[in-house]
């Protein structure tokens, strides 16, 4: 076999081997928060929002969290909050975060493979993350969040937007 098969066995191995243990990647998940107060947004019938308001005061409830993070990995509260509006859930936020910092690139870029359906072991692998110490801190990093925010808010997980073409 050639070199570059080699490699693509290599690769397909490790797209389909994903070790990440304590973060339960769930792919399926697409449940956006309820919005709340004044500024609610309305839901259709498929119960998604469909307004704008499902923005800050949605997340009221995360803000120690998104504090916390905030202060941790030196991002703006507002972007965290972004991040969240999305429907992006802790789940994908805190490993977007380790490996941003350690990679030295915009989280927005790695929650973007995400999106496009690469595995974390694979994205760990495409930006040298060594992914032990990686897997280690995202567990770390999850525990206290899994006690304050709901399961939804955990796992949520945007769905890649269809091409219009």
């Amino acid at each position: 076999m050639s070199m570059k098969t080699h490699l693509w066995i290599i690769c397909a191995a490790l797209l389909t081997f994903n070790p990440l243990m304590e973060a339960a990647y769930k792919m399926g998940i697409n449940q956006p928060l309820p919005a709340k107060g004044k500024h609610a947004s309305s839901t259709g019938k498929s119960g998604k929002s469909t307004g704008p308001a499902a923005g800050r005061e949605a997340f009221d409830d995360e803000q120690p969290v998104l504090q916390n993070l905030s202060e941790k990995f030196d991002i703006s509260v507002e972007r965290l909050r972004y991040l969240r509006g999305i429907h992006n859930g802790y789940e994908e936020i805190v490993p977007a975060l380790i490996v941003a910092r350690e990679a030295k690139v915009e989280v927005g870029r790695i929650l973007k493979d995400r999106m496009n359906g690469k595995a974390w072991k694979f994205i760990a692998h495409l930006y040298l993350v060594d992914l032990k110490p990686l897997n280690e801190e995202v567990i770390d990093l999850l525990k206290p969040i899994r006690k304050r925010v709901s399961k939804e808010a955990m796992a949520e997980r945007p769905t890649a937007r269809q091409s219009s073409k």
